[in-house]
């Protein structure tokens, strides 16, 4: 079972010099950022495991993008698909969703690309649930019960769009 204390942290530190760097680094994983993104990460986070460090990293890259360091935490949590489904990239989602995690770097670049669009409809009152996203990349590879789910996600709401007229 994840720790959820990572996430707890990650916001707790939202107005200190952790922030920036993390934030610049959105997209890299922690073998290619810089040294202050690095240290960083390493005053936020006690995992010992190598993919968890980097699925980690990538969320408080996504974390630190879509809040502001004046930002409340006291908002409405929604899972990252649901989002997802507001994109109009449903092909883009789509050829998401096929890819298997690697520490490569691959999937980190395809989710961060997704994730820059997908920030922008993040409304007001809501913050994205970074620990089910946690626990989501965690598992990506494991089964397809994580991407069943998101793709399903997707689709009812594609589906509820074209019955109400796209409204």
């Amino acid at each position: 079972m994840y720790n959820t204390e990572f996430v707890k942290s990650l916001l707790y530190n939202l107005q200190t010099s952790c922030y920036y760097p993390i934030k610049r680094s959105f997209g890299k994983t922690l073998q290619n950022c810089d040294m202050n993104a690095l240290i960083a990460y390493t005053k936020l986070s006690k995992s010992k495991d190598p993919i968890e460090q980097n699925i980690e990293f990538l969320v408080a890259g996504l974390c630190y993008n879509a809040m502001k360091p004046n930002d409340t935490t006291d908002k409405t949590l929604v899972n990252f698909e649901t989002i997802l489904k507001r994109l109009d990239r449903e092909v883009e989602v789509e050829n998401f969703l096929k890819l298997r995690y690697d520490n490569d770097g691959y999937f980190t670049k395809r989710f961060y690309i997704l994730a820059k669009k997908a920030i922008l409809l993040v409304n007001s009152n809501e913050r994205i649930n970074y620990e089910q996203l946690i626990v989501d990349l965690l598992n990506w590879n494991k089964n397809n019960n994580v991407k069943i789910r998101w793709a399903m996600s997707i689709v009812n709401l594609n589906e509820e769009n074209k019955e109400d007229g796209g409204n």
